[in-house]
């Protein structure tokens, strides 16, 4: 397991007590947050979720369009 001196024995990332917060979408309601969510997860890309960080434009797309 790569991440085994990170994370120890466990197979799940949510083990962990290290994570830092990246990015904050405030959004209307817990659905809406949750659909954002999962489209992050599907585009499994670290450049897409960078640029979210930087680009207003993109997070409102995702608040207007998801």
């Amino acid at each position: 397991m790569h991440n085994k001196q990170h994370y120890g024995n466990t197979k799940y990332t949510a083990k962990t007590n290290d994570w830092e917060l990246f990015l904050v979408i405030d959004c209307i309601d817990i659905a809406k947050a949750q659909k954002i969510e999962r489209y992050i997860k599907r585009m499994k890309s670290q450049k897409f979720i960078k640029k979210l960080k930087v680009d207003d434009k993109r997070v409102q797309w995702l608040l207007d369009n998801i």
